[in-house]
């Protein structure tokens, strides 16, 4: 590749590979399980009921997500004008990772090249951690928050290294916008900033500066925001399950306190290890993890050879390189020790570890003429292979087989947790007029009956033909 490409032409490569990775066959996965369904379902009622602070699942306030409903806003918005299908509930991800990929570009060129900011986006989009599953390719929550996360880093190194001292402001801003994305969830990068303010000894500048208290203020200008507006006009409940009266107490207790104390959170049974930072990359980074790996044990037998302090030396005259290597490593350590972390939670240090791999590739490339083909090699590769991918959906749940006959019943019977997210939303789409989970429904005929293989209702109707048609043992009469 040119080394000495251009600005212009590098961004607009990158954003033709990227709007191609984030929108080719966008609508033709099936529905994931979880965020995605039941994000589907809150988006569709949202728009039935009106009600734009508390999201609904099924009729009902919904219990279960504690976050702010800045995505669901945004599904709403596109199901709205694109109408209520799979290509509506992902396009806010997909415009969402487009803009994060742009974001990246500018914040790699205030240190390093545009061909080298390529180069990074490139090997990020042939992976599946940003430009796939629960991020830019679903109706998830990820890209809309590393969009938000990448901005206000931007804003913030401009303020640290190139005297934009206002720009501090616009971090808390996006920063804040994020939290109305996700919750504290946006707080992913606090550790690594505080590592790295600590090692590049600017702690002791940024404490005092009245302007990065102004970008303080503006972050805590959000979080109050909902604060009031939940208390003004959120649902409360009480409920054993899940801690908190109200979206606001299960945001901190529920789905922040207890999602990372509590082994046996929402009745989950795995939980996260010290090899949390190998298997989370090892799935969202697929063969491009062990080319991290190796940079990292290759800075390590340098660090060894040359010492401590003359290692931090040259990192400190690389602050990018410095930055993404704090802003991993005590994430990923965090994560390791909780007890329930996923692996989509390593998804905004993603873009700073493609950082750090392009540039161990360029250093052993520096040396061994041999290192930019394997590069390269590797790049095409996993480009075409995430492109069979895209290609090659997976099938459809097997229920997906009787929406026809679904779509024209009047009455149905469902028994909530008889049916996976994904499941529950397919037969959401195909008639949601006529679903009923009350049991005193059964007082009267249903056309269909979608319970439990062990539910107690089977005795109930054993005198009824049955089919199942689901591995979960789902029965549809």
């Amino acid at each position: 590749m040119n080394p000495d490409l251009s600005r212009r032409t590098a961004l607009a490569l990158l954003l033709a590979f990227t709007l191609f990775y984030a929108f080719f066959r966008l609508g033709a996965e099936p529905y994931y399980v979880g965020d995605e369904s039941r994000g589907g379902i809150n988006a569709l009622e949202m728009l039935a009921n009106g009600d734009w602070v508390n999201l609904h699942y099924m009729g009902e306030p919904d219990q279960v997500r504690g976050k702010p409903p800045l995505l669901i806003w945004c599904i709403s918005g596109s199901m709205a004008l694109f109408g209520p299908t799979s290509f509506a509930l992902r396009f806010p991800s997909a415009v969402a990772i487009t803009l994060a990929f742009y974001v990246l570009f500018q914040l790699i060129t205030l240190y390093r090249s545009p061909r080298f900011a390529l180069l990074t986006g490139l090997v990020l989009l042939s992976v599946s951690g940003m430009a796939g599953w629960h991020v830019g390719r679903t109706g998830d929550f990820d890209a809309l928050l590393l969009l938000f996360l990448l901005s206000g880093m931007l804003f913030l190194l401009r303020y640290l290294h190139f005297g934009y001292r206002r720009d501090v402001v616009f971090t808390g801003i996006f920063w804040g916008f994020a939290f109305l994305t996700k919750g504290l969830a946006m707080g992913a990068y606090v550790p690594g900033l505080l590592l790295f303010l600590l090692l590049t000894r600017r702690w002791q500048t940024v404490v005092r500066d009245r302007w990065a208290w102004a970008g303080a203020a503006a972050f805590l200008v959000f979080p109050v925001f909902w604060y009031t507006v939940v208390q003004l006009y959120g649902a409360t409940w009480e409920d054993p399950m899940y801690t908190g009266r109200n979206v606001f107490e299960r945001l901190i207790v529920h789905d922040i306190y207890e999602r990372f104390t509590q082994p046996g959170f929402e009745g989950r049974t795995k939980t996260s290890g010290y090899h949390y930072f190998l298997y989370s990359l090892d799935i969202m980074f697929n063969l491009w993890n062990w080319t991290f790996f190796a940079a990292l044990l290759f800075g390590l037998y340098r660090t060894s050879r040359i010492g401590v302090t003359a290692a931090l030396g040259w990192l400190r005259a690389r602050p990018l390189l410095l930055l993404s290597l704090c802003l991993w490593f005590p994430y990923a350590m965090i994560l390791s020790v909780t007890t329930h972390a996923l692996q989509q939670y390593i998804v905004p240090v993603l873009p700073f570890v493609g950082v750090a791999t392009v540039w161990g590739f360029q250093y052993l490339s520096e040396r061994y003429r041999a290192g930019r083909y394997v590069f390269l090699g590797l790049l095409a590769f996993t480009l075409v292979r995430r492109v069979y991918q895209l290609d090659n959906p997976r099938d459809a749940p097997a229920i997906a087989r009787h929406l026809p006959a679904l779509e024209k019943a009047d009455r149905i019977f469902v028994e909530l947790d008889a049916l996976a997210n994904d499941e529950l939303y397919y037969v959401y789409l195909a008639n949601q007029p006529a679903l009923l989970f009350d049991t005193t429904a059964l007082n009267e005929p249903v056309d269909y009956l979608i319970i439990r293989c062990d539910s107690p209702l089977r005795e109930r109707f054993s005198d009824r033909k049955e089919v199942w048609f689901a591995q979960e043992g789902v029965i549809l009469d």
